[in-house]
């Protein structure tokens, strides 16, 4: 197992709404775990404590878990990382991406009630997003970065300056996507916003930060932030 090159694991939890209320946050539903699939948290998310073992990898796709990111800090021949619907510390998160500088696809989506929920993982800390400074320039730390994807992320305003730095050339990066959802007490200050279902999704690409983008990605053929 720890020559392990390549892991793909999708925690089986399936949910339905219910009037079940949510540790008192207003968010309503229930879950089933489904046989089989990998151990399942109370709160239905997957565990993975034996990764950091696995230090042969190069391609990791986690969908439904909980990522403690220090389990992640020896992979560093990942060339592919996908981290869908999972719960993490975004602010451990940047610390170990800064580390994986072999990166070629990085795919981030967290779920959609985690904006609500505000659950917790890694010492109690919050899902939030750090606030727009240098620490972004780690998601784009790894000179071979072919795509990257952040879903359903509540990225503050002000990062791409940050994300795209200047004198930074990622020549082989084609495909950029972003999209995240206003926190409920946000407010578009002016900002142009989409409306997207029940959520406000702003559009934050000011010119200064498609200049950003453009100088930093000479060769991208798909943005799309919204």
């Amino acid at each position: 197992m720890t020559d392990l090159t390549r892991l793909e694991l999708a925690a089986a939890t399936a949910y339905k709404f219910t009037e079940k209320e949510l540790d008192g946050t207003g968010v309503r539903y229930t879950k089933h775990a489904e046989q089989g699939g990998p151990p399942i948290n109370p709160n239905g998310y997957g565990d993975a404590p034996w990764l950091a073992a696995l230090t042969a990898l190069q391609s990791l796709y986690l969908k439904h878990f909980i990522v403690e990111t220090s389990q992640l800090h020896g992979l560093t021949q990942l060339t592919s990382l996908h981290l869908i619907d999972a719960v993490f510390n975004p602010t451990h998160l940047l610390a170990l991406l800064g580390k994986l500088t072999m990166l070629q696809q990085l795919h981030i989506a967290q779920p959609e009630e985690m904006q609500s929920t505000g659950a917790a993982v890694e010492g109690g800390a919050e899902q939030a997003w750090p606030p727009a400074s240098a620490a972004y320039a780690r998601l784009t730390a790894s000179s071979q970065l072919q795509e990257l994807s952040l879903a359903n992320c509540q990225l503050p305003p002000g990062i791409w300056q940050h994300v795209f730095p200047a004198g930074r050339q990622l020549t082989q990066l084609q495909s950029l996507y972003a999209c995240s959802t206003l926190s409920p007490n946000e407010e578009s200050s002016g900002s142009a916003v989409v409306e997207v279902g029940q959520h406000a999704a702003p559009l934050r690409l000011a010119g200064s930060d498609l200049a950003c983008i453009m100088a930093a990605c000479p060769y991208l053929q798909g943005l799309c932030v919204w």
